[in-house]
Parts: structure tokens; sequence; C-alpha cells
């Protein structure tokens, strides 16, 4: 028997008695993911996705506007 993802409840491909300490996208605390949900929910920011919100915030702060500039 294999051990559902505890988000989605879909079957993963990892045994019901596999050791924690090696199984692949398993969260203490939270218990056996699938690799989507882990994905989805600990998959860390890359450094694209930083930059182009950094990017976003300028367009929408407008932060080079000159204040004192006449337009």
């Amino acid at each position: 028997m294999n051990e559902v993802c505890v988000i989605c409840g879909d079957e993963t491909n990892v045994s019901e008695d596999a050791p924690v300490d090696t199984r692949n996208y398993y969260v203490d605390t939270a218990g056996q993911l699938c690799p989507t949900c882990f994905y989805d929910s600990y998959h860390p920011d890359t450094p694209e996705d930083i930059a182009g919100r950094a990017l976003s915030d300028a367009q929408v702060y407008d932060v080079f506007k000159n204040p004192w500039g006449k337009e």
C-alpha cells in the first residue's frame, strides 16, 4: 500500500512502510506530499521570481519617477 498526499489525497509512489528520512516530498509535522503539492506549497522562489516581482513593484509604484520633474 502506498501513502496518499495529505493535501490532495492522490496516491503517491511511496510505500507506507518506508522510513520518513528516506522519502522524497515528506514534510515533518505535515506528512507525505505528492510532487505537485510539494512544489506548490514549499518550493522556494527562484531568482527570476524575485526579480520579476521587483520589476512589477517598480512599474506599479513608478519608483524611478522624478518627483520634482515637470510632466
